[in-house]
């Protein structure tokens, strides 16, 4: 029987643990090799009886390791939480330095195939939480690369109107000096001619330079002579050779967790082994070997997050900045895909408005909810602290449907009302002999009587409050 190569004091029973250990440290892969001394030489292959031939084989531990793997028991509430905390954060970012897009997939989506791992191909989980994600840094990349798709020339769709430009992809995403490092002239060559393509003229360049680092700044100047070049050679050639100009992008990317409810195995089938590995010659008669990855399913939600830095200015866009990253979000759903293995079709996604609507709405409830609970905590810290503690015992008070003033009679008669004695005397003086006053005149029958008794008590409380502040009498005007 395969184990995983941890301690066995650990156990055996790994099927409540996340889907990354089940997947890593948990894996149960490991099996006996050596057929007459039955050790276990941590191969990946294990003895199993042929009934058929009467004999032990060596079979493949893999297949049933990798389904061990695709069950999110343990983990399920674990990941719907980690979303709840992701939209609680984002709730508090103000609307204009925000945007979410939803999207669900329409084919299975993988990643971290290229990470080493005994069954060949790896998969990327979160650490430490060890579930199902998509990286960040990740969705940045490929939206970026729409975004210079959109703003290309060779790259744009007939039909389909964009603004973009290469000086909004750098505002957006950031300033890379791409022919700083090519070595090759041969290379140099084709990304000059593939930068032709973006159509960057001097006059772009300008304003978003002088955004980054104000006009009357030192470094500014020194790039003027570039500029000047940029604007006589009608390129971006030399700006872009400059290995120190690295310039920071106004969006951020959260990491995206995505709504599955489990895992599945995909099967990639490589063919010429025989040449790729054992370096024979090849041919058509070699045997395929199908291999296992994991993967998200089809139908699984993803929900994209986009923090604009409010201290970078946009003003130079073609477009809003909202208006720009839904155009590009299209293009990269429908064009460019996510993840790995993207050239086959895993990573497509479409656009899900409905959703983001629903979680729009009830993100304007919970933000419409908290600032009325300001505003109540704003309002009560205006009172005076006599009348907070009447709001506070009403507020805790178990039968809602008693009177306000019986509450809180009731509280100073039985001495629970735990305040200062000034505050208390407000509290008799200032509202509970005025409100039982006014509420005498409606109450009728036998209610009437307990609440005469009660105001009685109420009239003595104050006028014991009156005589402790009156001031003593000395017998008289004009004696000592």
């Amino acid at each position: 029987m395969p184990v995983a190569a941890v301690p066995e004091y650990l156990g055996s029973k790994f099927s409540d643990s996340s889907p990354g250990l089940r997947f890593g440290m948990y894996l149960k892969l490991w099996g006996i090799y050596d057929n007459d001394r039955e050790e276990r030489t941590w191969d990946t292959k294990d003895r199993k009886y042929n009934e058929k031939k009467g004999e032990y084989e060596l079979d493949e531990n893999k297949d049933d390791a990798i389904q061990q793997s695709i069950s999110l028991k343990g983990s399920g509430d674990f990941v719907k939480e980690i979303i709840s905390r992701q939209r609680c954060l984002f709730a508090k970012i103000e609307d204009g330095n925000k945007l979410f897009l939803h999207g669900n997939s329409v084919a299975p989506f993988t990643t971290g195939l290229g990470k080493e791992h005994p069954l060949e191909n790896g998969f990327s989980f979160l650490a430490p939480y060890e579930i199902p994600y998509l990286p960040g840094s990740g969705v940045k990349g490929v939206i970026r690369r729409a975004a210079e798709e959109l703003a290309h020339k060779d790259y744009r769709i007939e039909g389909v109107d964009t603004k973009w430009t290469l000086p909004d992809v750098w505002r957006l995403f950031g300033f890379e000096p791409w022919l700083a490092h090519k070595k090759n002239q041969d290379e140099v060559e084709r990304w000059e001619k593939f930068i032709d393509g973006f159509d960057v003229k001097r006059e772009q360049i300008d304003p978003y330079l002088r955004e980054r680092f104000g006009e009357n700044s030192s470094k500014f100047k020194d790039l003027k002579h570039i500029l000047d070049h940029a604007k006589k050679k009608k390129s971006c050639h030399e700006l872009l050779k400059q290995p120190d100009l690295q310039i920071c992008g106004a969006l951020s990317f959260w990491d995206v967790i995505p709504e599955l409810r489990k895992l599945e195995i995909e099967i990639m089938t490589p063919h010429q082994s025989h040449y790729y590995r054992k370096r024979e010659s090849p041919h058509d008669s070699g045997s395929p070997n199908p291999i296992g990855f994991l993967a998200v399913p089809p139908g699984s939600r993803f929900t994209f997050h986009v923090i604009r830095d409010p201290s970078v200015n946009l003003n130079g866009l073609s477009k809003p900045w909202k208006e720009l990253l839904e155009e590009v979000f299209e293009r990269a759903f429908e064009w460019c895909g996510f993840g790995a293995k993207t050239s086959v079709g895993y990573g497509a996604m479409e656009r899900d408005k409905s959703i983001e609507g629903k979680l729009k709405t009830e993100g304007n409830r919970k933000k419409v909810e908290a600032e009325r609970k300001k505003a109540e905590a704003e309002r009560k810290k205006s009172l005076p602290e006599w009348r907070r503690y009447i709001e506070e015992a009403l507020a805790s008070r178990t039968d809602k449907n008693q009177r306000e003033t019986t509450t809180i009679f009731l509280l100073i008669e039985k001495e629970k009302l735990q305040v200062q004695e000034s505050i208390k005397e407000k509290i008799i003086v200032e509202w509970l002999d005025p409100e039982m006053r006014k509420e005498l005149s409606s109450i009728k029958g036998n209610a009437r009587k307990k609440a005469q008794a009660r105001m009685g008590k109420v009239k003595k409380w104050v006028s014991e409050y009156n005589q402790a502040e009156s001031p003593p009498d000395h017998g008289g005007e004009g004696t000592l």
